[in-house]
């Protein structure tokens, strides 16, 4: 990811820096922004929460997430295809609730969180085509039964285009 972004950015003289979010490189009040998108389910949320609040300046600093909501996940496409999809992200992305106090843990003082219904479309071969090369980040949490399952159950039921609902929560820390 950082090099495709290298790559994208570089012209723009645009500097790009890879670390772990719960310990970054960089020194306390560096930036006036940050953004982390569709990777909290993936971190250690108070380290790197505090990490975040460490290098954001104190007074003009925000945080914006961008992640999926865990109460829609019943209700996405792939939640038909695959029994154990909606208790997969239900699970492993963090809620409002959750991600409201860890980031008041982490020492923000304000925390705005807006759900964000966003309409995806493609069609039914570029689904199947994602399918089969597992790039749904949650397939690699199933047994390849249930995945050789499900694709065979999308080949058999999906529509010739998709336009399914993909639920985020956005949220504004400072």
């Amino acid at each position: 990811m950082a090099s495709l972004a290298r790559a994208k950015l570089a012209p723009l003289g645009t500097e790009v820096s890879a670390a772990r979010a719960e310990r970054l490189p960089f020194a306390a009040g560096a930036f006036e922004r940050a953004l982390m998108n569709t990777v909290v389910h993936l971190l250690d949320r108070p380290a790197a929460f505090a990490e975040a609040r460490r290098v954001l300046a104190t007074a003009r600093g925000r945080l914006a997430i961008v992640t999926v909501d865990p109460a829609g996940a019943e209700r996405f496409w792939l939640a038909d295809v695959f029994p154990s999809y909606a208790r997969i992200d239900g699970e492993r992305f963090p809620a409002a609730a959750a991600l409201e106090r860890d980031l008041r843990g982490a020492g923000f003082d304000s925390v705005a969180v807006h759900e964000r219904p966003t309409r995806l479309r493609y069609t039914r071969e570029e689904a199947l085509e994602r399918l089969r090369a597992r790039s749904v980040s949650s397939l690699a949490l199933m047994d390849d039964d249930e995945v050789t399952a499900g694709i065979a159950r999308a080949e058999r039921t999906l529509p010739p285009v998709l336009e399914p609902v993909l639920e985020l929560l956005i949220v504004i820390a400072a």
